[in-house]
């Protein structure tokens, strides 16, 4: 991915609940995505949470890593053993959450 072209959905379109994003990485309970709306802690804010939708199970996104090659997203570990890389996934946002920051 290159970071210089990356536009985090969060900044472009803050109302926006739900993307399609493919999985271009894989670490343990960490999934990087090439598109996503869930905003990283950072600067006295929380993360976001939500779900990755694939293959009619949910997963929980407990979390967002902001590091230097992107942003990761933390999942229960359940869902580790499903996801492959480059499959598409349905990002949804915990909307309340999000709207309870705004």
């Amino acid at each position: 991915m290159n970071l210089k072209n990356f536009s985090p959905i969060y900044w472009s379109a803050p109302y926006q609940r739900e993307v399609a994003a493919r999985i271009i990485g894989i670490n343990k309970n960490r999934v990087k995505v090439d598109k996503t709306l869930f905003y990283p802690s950072g600067g006295g804010q929380l993360s976001d949470l939500g779900l990755i939708v694939y293959q009619q199970q949910e997963i929980k996104v407990v979390g967002i890593e902001k590091r230097d090659d992107g942003n990761w997203l933390q999942i229960d570990s359940a869902g580790d053993s499903i996801l492959e890389e480059g499959v598409e996934v349905l990002l949804q946002l915990d909307w309340d959450r999000r709207y309870s920051f705004m």
